[in-house]
């Protein structure tokens, strides 16, 4: 009963009930592979599912206020609502986020990209497919394509060097 009446005076004041809420997006814009920092509450201790313009993003960090995840590919450029989703199934509010491409080569610099840790104790290596595979220092293993675009992250990885086999398997 409390509940309901928290809910219906929530309404009448025009405030969300949601259990999960975004507060806030670290940016307004963000290039494709951008890493974005969603600030909220109720996101539960277990990674859901972040959603840009419907497509699911790769996380990188999870924690009841505080989510780390990269704009994919697969989004369309423009504004794009950013939705988190519980690892129950909650959907919390909708955010705008304005998608852009990644900004074209510069001289020797083919692309950027922004990773968790400000630190990583191995080289990359390059899979038969150009793909990109580095550690950082947190034990993430992150698979960029060959023209930056982030393919997935394995949180809890290690921190040692990947190697790739001649078969495409990641050891």
């Amino acid at each position: 009963m409390r509940t309901l009446c928290i809910a219906l005076v929530a309404m009448a004041l025009n405030v969300s009930c949601l259990a999960q809420t975004i507060d806030s997006l670290d940016h307004s814009t963000l290039a494709k592979a951008g890493r974005l920092i969603i600030r909220g509450s109720g996101f539960g201790a277990g990674p859901g599912d972040v959603q840009i313009g419907g497509v699911s993003a790769p996380i990188s960090f999870w924690s009841d206020t505080k989510i780390r995840a990269y704009v994919p590919d697969a989004v369309d450029v423009g504004s794009r609502d950013v939705v988190v989703t519980t690892s129950g199934g909650q959907s919390s509010n909708a955010v705008p986020l304005t998608v852009t491409d990644r900004p074209p080569a510069d001289g020797r610099i083919l692309w950027r990209f922004t990773a968790d840790a400000n630190t990583f104790l191995t080289q990359p290596v390059v899979g038969a497919d150009g793909t990109v595979y580095f550690t950082d220092l947190t034990g993430h293993l992150y698979a960029l394509s060959p023209d930056g675009g982030v393919k997935w992250i394995r949180v809890g990885a290690g921190n040692s060097s990947p190697d790739v086999g001649p078969d495409g398997k990641i050891y």
